[in-house]
């Protein structure tokens, strides 16, 4: 998923980005560093056997601003989950000492922990000031741990009025199920699901997390400033540069604004931080502090006990979801409690969020029906939550948590599985599309299904590999609003793609193998085209019957509403660069000094 829609001149060359994170790994070549300092271990080196939080959040800045210089500060030891705030402050310092020795544009720190309502200091607040008054932006990811608590709310060292809290959103320009978020705090948002990064092999991989969305404004901060540098001869003020971000971006939607009692806001002098190590977290702490666990306020079942759920007729009965949250905390070790299986009910159809989170190596979620058939497989690369929503049929479904991790012998890794149910509705009534398969094999002769209402459009029909191996159908909607496509009862590898009114596509679904596939837009008025696509190669002449459900929620006005917290924006870079490029004037205002 491509960062951001700029595709101009400026690449953020001149100026320098200063990563503070967990450090890089030992195969990490760039070529834009310009220093290294560990403040952890207290040497010029840089690397972390443990992993390579800081080089992604290094890549993911780059991917923005190509141009711009990097500077890798490690703040946590070697292979260590543990970091000190000390050591946080230390290179916080060394930025305020050294900004003009690098022309040092901006400062990412995807890290933090705790989840607060107003401002909060920490030994590293003073230097934040610095660097305010110095003009240097610092992003900061607001947290991932949206599911843990009941109240909005932002990690505490992205609370400061000296810093851009920044949360992430997904492709729909939605907040992500794990980001924090908060209508006074949060400054900002930027894409941190499913972003694209390039390892030292040239191999993509695709990461979430709020970590990823901060250094988006870093890099859109290294842009602006060398535009600004061009266009007006001097930089912007941080101030002038979060305004503009703000006014030439684009809204945010669907969110829901939970306000609550305030947190207990963290001591100024032992401060317990997290890393955000890629869409999880990571335990860190201050000097002489214990590591406090943040309190889980959803109701929850523990079956911490239970070691015989390791298949799906030992399954743990959880019984039938209500609308809400149901939390379980437990626990898998590799080779000798390697799998845990949770029996489920709904009694209607509904859309059920899975989120699997607080984990400390790889572990995978899987989604089976009441037959033990594979219904969506849940993997990401490493230690990092795992999310997906299904729109579900009454009936009996489980839940597999897979221990993954092959070098890791006997490690255990805790875990949170979050269901939320949402959007109970009656099963749809299907509908055989007319007219016959055959004839709807192109956009051109595409099913017209007219105008989409409110609830869902169950369709069933059947594809047939080289023989009739594309059905095309095109709706309709008469104003704007969330669509859900969910392709389901496969018996081959079928893919599910999405097209505006030119026949352009707008989203690609595919799984590996017979997997129902599953996803949701926020979709503007006008004529749209699903298709569903035989992928298979191997089985010439085989034919996939399938369902077809389109679900419309939801319906908005074109216009977004004028009260929304103007932090909940989403960055738009080329708005931004435009909007700077054509109003030089309200940036060029100049204090004339009598003589």
């Amino acid at each position: 998923m491509e960062l951001d829609n700029y595709t101009g001149k400026y690449t953020g060359a001149g100026q320098t980005i200063v990563i503070i994170d967990q450090g890089i790994s030992t195969s990490y070549t760039n070529s834009n560093v310009v220093y290294s300092y560990d403040f952890a271990d207290n040497d010029n080196d840089a690397i972390n056997s443990g992993g390579n939080h800081g080089g992604q959040v290094a890549n993911v800045a780059q991917n923005v601003a190509s141009g711009v210089k990097i500077i890798h500060l490690k703040v946590f030891s070697d292979g260590s989950s543990v970091a000190y705030s000390s050591n946080i402050e230390e290179a916080l310092q060394w930025v305020v000492a050294n900004t003009d020795a690098y022309n040092i544009t901006a400062v990412n720190l995807s890290l933090g922990s705790g989840n607060v309502q107003t401002p909060t200091t920490w030994s590293g607040s003073d230097e934040y000031q610095a660097l305010d008054d110095k003009g240097v932006i610092v992003t900061v990811a607001s947290g991932n741990s949206k599911a843990s608590y009941s109240y909005d709310g932002v990690n505490y060292m992205a609370s400061s009025e000296s810093v851009i809290s920044v949360s992430a959103t997904n492709e729909n320009g939605e907040f992500t199920s794990f980001s924090q978020q908060h209508k006074d705090l949060t400054d900002v948002a930027a894409l941190g699901k499913n972003i694209n990064v390039i390892d030292n092999n040239g191999i993509a991989h695709s990461i979430s997390g709020t970590s990823f969305s901060a250094p988006t404004i870093a890099g859109s901060a290294a842009v602006l400033q060398e535009a600004a540098m061009d266009l007006l001869g001097h930089q912007l003020t941080d101030e002038e540069f979060l305004d503009l971000i703000q006014k030439t971006g684009d809204k945010v939607g669907g969110y829901t604004i939970n306000e609550g009692a305030t947190t207990t806001t963290t001591n100024t002098t032992t401060t317990n931080t997290t890393l955000f190590n890629k869409d999880t977290l990571v335990q860190t702490q201050s000097a002489g502090a214990a590591v406090e666990v943040p309190q889980v306020i959803i109701p929850k079942t523990d079956p911490g006990l239970v070691v015989d759920d390791g298949t799906i007729l030992t399954a743990q009965k959880i019984g039938a979801l209500t609308a809400g949250v149901k939390l379980l905390q437990d626990s898998v070790t590799k080779e000798t409690d390697d799998k845990d299986f949770f029996q489920f009910e709904l009694s209607a159809n509904g859309k059920v969020d899975f989120l699997l989170s607080n984990l400390s190596s790889d572990v995978d979620l899987n989604l089976y029906d009441s037959s033990g058939k594979l219904l969506h497989i849940g993997w990401e690369w490493g230690s990092v939550d795992i999310g997906y929503q299904k729109t579900l049929d009454a009936g009996t479904y489980y839940v597999g948590v897979d221990y993954y991790d092959g070098y890791n012998k006997g490690v255990t890794s805790t875990y949170d599985l979050s269901l939320t149910l949402s959007d109970v509705s009656p099963a749809p009534e299907p509908e055989t599309p007319v007219p016959t398969p055959n004839s709807d094999g192109t956009i051109a002769t595409a099913n017209k299904l007219g105008t989409l209402s409110n609830g869902a459009k169950l369709l069933q029909d059947s594809v047939t590999k080289e023989t009739d191996d594309k059905d095309f159908f095109q709706f309709e909607l008469s104003a704007n609003g969330k669509v859900d496509f969910l392709l389901s009862n496969l018996s081959s590898d079928v893919d599910l793609n999405l097209y505006d009114s030119s026949g352009k596509s707008l989203h690609n679904g595919w799984e590996w193998g017979s997997v129902d596939i599953g996803y949701q837009k926020t979709l503007d008025a006008g004529t749209y085209y699903v298709g569903v696509d035989y992928y298979d190669g191997y089985n010439k002449g085989f034919t996939s019957t399938y369902d077809l459900t389109l679900t419309l929620s939801d319906v908005v006005s074109p216009n977004p509403t004028p009260s929304s917290p103007v932090g909940y924006t989403k960055i738009n870079l080329a708005n931004a660069v435009t909007y700077l490029e054509t109003h030089q004037n309200e940036y060029n205002d100049q204090i004339v000094l009598e003589a």
